[in-house]
């Protein structure tokens, strides 16, 4: 199966490339299959590849404790592993394919040639993958703020409850304490 155009194009990372420019950059991908169940990466691997599904469908999970957390489900179109390009910290989830599936692998090394080889084309990837990665920065930062909310939205909760829960209890002793009085 051959890497077409058409579908890079519609890939964020390489938004602005020209014809000549994209086939430059589509002789450093391999194709990669899969079967169902097989594992693209697991969390803590090393990242050195970055995949374009070409075909079929791939989950990206983390445990959490005991549970197996589903963080996306990619299809065709979709990529995973961008920051891999640019840098060798590990995974951060497992990918599984959940359906037997054809994807395009960009390694480290050889995008890193661009460098040398293509230093025009390799800047506006860079640039791209900047956006890329501010843009999902910025939704996780929004996203901690959230959780940050409710969580000292339950804390101030917690806290009024208590303040509660001692002042009928004073009120109760004191109750108990009329109670017991012999007037």
């Amino acid at each position: 199966m051959e890497i077409n155009h058409e579908a890079l194009t519609r890939c964020s990372l390489f938004y602005g490339l020209e014809k000549s420019e994209l086939d430059k950059v589509m002789r450093l991908f391999y194709e990669r299959n899969f079967d169902v169940g097989e594992s693209l990466f697991k969390h803590q691997d090393e990242g050195d590849a970055f995949y374009f599904v070409h075909s079929g469908r791939i989950r990206i999970s983390r445990e959490a404790g005991s549970q197996l957390v589903n963080i996306a489900e990619l299809s065709p179109g979709h990529v995973v592993g961008e920051m891999a390009l640019i840098s060798d910290e590990p995974r951060t989830a497992d990918g599984t394919a959940i359906e037997k599936s054809v994807l395009w692998e960009l390694t480290r090394k050889r995008f890193q040639s661009l460098a040398h080889l293509e230093p025009a084309i390799y800047r506006k990837v860079v640039l791209n993958l900047s956006r890329i990665l501010c843009h999902r920065l910025n939704k996780a930062t929004l996203r901690v703020s959230e959780v940050l909310d409710v969580l000292i939205e339950a804390e101030s909760a917690r806290s009024s409850l208590r303040t509660r829960v001692e002042k009928s209890k004073q009120g109760l002793l004191g109750f108990l304490g009329t109670l017991g009085s012999t007037e």
